[in-house]
């Protein structure tokens, strides 16, 4: 049996970086203890772009432009690249080795469980290369260590897909990274539902995005404008509205998605809360995720 985290009074949904991050930190240190393993499913607001745990962002975003198009900063806890999170559903899997698998088990594992969900939506869904491999930063090591950054730091999670990450058509759908501490994982990940990704490199300080890109994003949130011709052919990554040809319903991604969780791991999944001390711990590590010394640490 696991645990299903929707939602929670005492935490607001949809919540900023700093709160979503913070939650997901204190689920994988509740696994720690071996606890029962969860799944939660969240969104974003305000539009945030996150940076990996390790990836060099210090100077090299204009924090100005960014604030001109609503969207804030966050650094995650795991690896990986910059995603820009707005129209999108969050994934994560919080789980002592016990009941996942080691990193690069676990990262398949959890993938499949993301193809089915979505292939039960209609959607071509497939594991890149097969369903061997994990990204960049994706598969960490005992005691937190995570994969080396790669060279081409500046380089957005959704540019390209790797092996072993989920895609429709060739094109990448899902982006997720990943950390384990002491027996336990946390992996999460963003489900595209719509909007666009150009704001992860676009936002890099010299980029110029002021200089009509606003317009073109104007009254469609941060990153919401669909890419189209050859923009989109170009895109490295596709959206479910867009791959789908239609905007699911506000639950269908949601049950598409524990359904498929169910299905291949062969697991039930519980509604749940978080517990008091999940809170307690979340509202502890916020202020760490809040701050500009941890965003722009390096």
């Amino acid at each position: 049996m696991w645990r299903l985290v929707l939602g929670d009074r005492d935490v607001p949904e949809p919540a900023d970086g700093p709160t979503n991050m913070a939650l997901d930190r204190a689920l994988l240190e509740s696994m720690i203890g071996q606890k029962t393993p969860v799944l939660r499913l969240y969104r974003w607001a305000p539009a945030t772009l996150s940076f990996g745990r390790n990836q060099p962002a210090r100077g090299r975003y204009d924090e100005s432009a960014a604030a001109a198009r609503g969207i804030d900063f966050v650094r995650r806890p795991t690896g990986g690249q910059a995603v820009l999170h707005d129209d999108e559903l969050t994934y994560a899997v919080a789980a002592p080795l016990a009941a996942i698998g080691k990193p690069r088990l676990a990262y398949r594992r959890i993938n499949q469980a993301l193809v089915v969900g979505l292939r039960s939506l209609g959607l071509e869904a497939s594991v890149a290369g097969g369903a061997d491999g994990a990204r960049d930063g994706s598969a960490d090591e005992e005691g937190g260590r995570e994969a080396a950054v790669p060279p081409d730091w500046a380089a957005a999670c959704f540019r390209r897909p790797e092996r072993g990450e989920v895609v429709v058509r060739g094109r990448k759908l899902v982006g997720s990274a990943q950390r384990m501490e002491r027996r336990a994982i946390l992996q999460h990940g963003s489900i595209l539902l719509g909007g666009s990704q150009a704001a992860a490199e676009e936002l890099l300080a010299g980029a110029g995005i002021l200089a009509g890109a606003g317009a073109g994003l104007a009254g469609q949130g941060a990153g919401r404008a669909e890419p189209e011709g050859a923009a989109a052919a170009a895109a490295g990554w596709t959206t479910v509205s867009q791959a789908l040809g239609r905007r699911p319903g506000p639950d269908e991604l949601v049950d598409a998605v524990v359904a498929g969780f169910g299905s291949a791991l062969g697991i039930s999944l519980a509604p749940s809360g978080l517990t008091p001390e999940e809170v307690a711990a979340a509202a502890g590590l916020r202020e760490r995720f809040a701050s500009r010394d941890w965003t722009w640490r390096r």
